[in-house]
């Protein structure tokens, strides 16, 4: 089943201060009206972190068909899979956001809960991306889940702290994060759709 399918991005505020209030970038977003956040969909544009900085980047990389897009990655395979293998390598980002949705089906019917790290007020996914005819699309990568999340989803969202980020970026080998982190603290629940 795949997972993280919305998250709920980062500060207006914030984004600005990370941007460096570049009226162009800001404007690939949708914020409304300077709202604190906004709820990013496939194929909305979303705030990473590369290696050069801060940037705007279109969530989903386009299938090699051209029907759909791709928007997780499956830690467990990137490396096996052509699609992935060389951006992992190369072209890896972080997706900076407040939260992500993740539905439940309770009783025949599907709830919609919104997950949040406690303490956190900016979580970090792990990504890459690439560039496809001239535009940067992302991925998220997901990772097995937590026993304790795993009566949400059996898969999450590979979350990393500050101080791995840089690590991350500049290429440290996947077998630092093959196993689910067992210090986040995820705090959920269920919101009106």
């Amino acid at each position: 089943m795949a997972m993280c399918g919305r998250y709920e991005s980062i500060g207006y505020s914030t984004a600005m201060d990370l941007l460096d209030n570049d009226p162009d970038e800001i404007a690939k977003l949708k914020y409304s009206d300077k709202s604190a956040t906004y709820e990013v969909f496939p194929t909305n544009s979303g705030i990473v972190q590369t290696n050069s900085g801060y940037m705007v980047m279109q969530w989903g990389i386009p299938k090699w068909d051209h029907k759909g897009h791709i928007i997780n990655g499956r830690q467990e395979t990137l490396l096996e899979k052509p699609f992935y293998r060389k951006d992992f390598t190369l072209h890896r980002c972080i997706i900076l956001a407040s939260a992500f949705y993740e539905w439940t089906d309770s009783t025949g019917r599907k709830e919609k809960n919104i997950i949040t790290e406690n303490n956190q007020d900016i979580i970090k996914f792990a990504g890459l991306y690439k560039i496809t005819d001239g535009i940067p699309h992302y991925v998220i990568i997901t990772q097995q889940a937590t026993p304790a999340f795993e009566v949400v989803h059996d898969r999450l969202p590979l979350m990393l702290d500050d101080d791995q980020i840089s690590d991350y970026l500049a290429g440290a080998k996947l077998e630092q994060w093959t196993k689910p982190k067992m210090d986040v603290q995820l705090s959920w629940h269920s919101i009106a759709k």
